[in-house]
């Protein structure tokens, strides 16, 4: 863990008081590691990282990377009673492949958020579901016992699953294999989530971790446990057969997934199940 100091996730059920006025200057406090998960369960406020704000309403659902400043205010007319999750990145940190995925899972969360803003746009069901896992954790830590540590990676994890709920999720990614971390490669997995249709040659994908050829093979493998040409093509055909599953015609289906055309769909696809 090269030092690292694993902290386990703490929750807490808390009231912010009405705030008059939004504060000047920069937002008071930041976490240095931890990720905080915010749901509004009743009342309102105002929340502001950095130079995002935005209303939040009952029964939404955010997310604070480490590191940015931010601050809550609660709304004059009553205030917020709100769900508040610390979570530690370095806890994610493991060997297995339920560790890798989780962290990768949190990847994807971190570039959404900081991409598309800080509430999460997940269906209100979901939001609802996220509020409820952090309510439950914060009652398990009340009172600690045996089992507790299990039911809170049960928790995160169902927690972290709710990316794939999310406008984009990354879905078709292949199945990852116990891996090292890797914040680069790991930004370039989350473009291709996003824009794994378009053109990508392994220059094109060298320039965007801004490594060296060499470099950036030994890396992306050791994160992913493929090349990155069998990655891209295990992506796109993984999208491809969910629109057909859907009904898209084949040949619809490659073009848009980024195949050239229905025969390169169809070698892959066959090249894939062969191996």
């Amino acid at each position: 863990m090269s030092g690292k100091v694993r902290k386990n996730p703490y929750s807490i059920d808390i009231f912010l008081p009405p705030y008059y006025g939004i504060p000047e200057g920069n937002p008071q406090h930041s976490h240095k590691t931890e990720y905080e998960w915010f749901y509004c369960r009743s009342g309102r406020g105002m929340q502001l990282v950095g130079d995002w704000r935005r209303e939040v309403n009952p029964g939404e659902l955010l997310l604070i990377p480490p590191a940015l400043p931010h601050v809550f205010c609660g709304d004059r007319n009553g205030g917020c009673h709100a769900d508040v999750l610390f979570l530690d990145a370095p806890y994610l940190e493991g060997d297995d492949q339920a560790s890798t995925e989780a962290r990768l899972l949190l990847r994807f969360l971190h570039d959404h958020v900081v991409e598309r803003g800080y509430r999460l746009e997940l269906p209100p069901a979901e939001a609802r579901r996220g509020g409820a896992l952090i309510h439950r954790l914060t009652a398990e830590l009340a009172q600690p016992r045996f089992g507790c540590a299990l039911k809170t990676r049960v928790i995160i994890g169902e927690l972290l699953a709710l990316a794939l709920r999310l406008p984009s999720p990354p879905r078709f990614r292949p199945t990852p294999v116990p891996s090292r971390k890797n914040e680069k490669i790991e930004r370039l997995l989350y473009m291709l989530d996003q824009h794994f249709s378009k053109p990508m040659s392994v220059a094109d994908a060298m320039a965007f971790c801004g490594m060296k050829r060499s470099t950036f093979h030994i890396h992306f493998r050791a994160v992913t446990g493929m090349t990155f040409a069998d990655y891209l093509t295990a992506l796109r055909l993984r999208a491809a057969e969910e629109m057909i599953r859907l009904g898209i015609p084949p040949g619809d289906a490659a073009g848009r997934c980024g195949f050239a055309h229905r025969s390169n769909y169809y070698y892959c696809r066959r090249r894939n199940r062969d191996s």
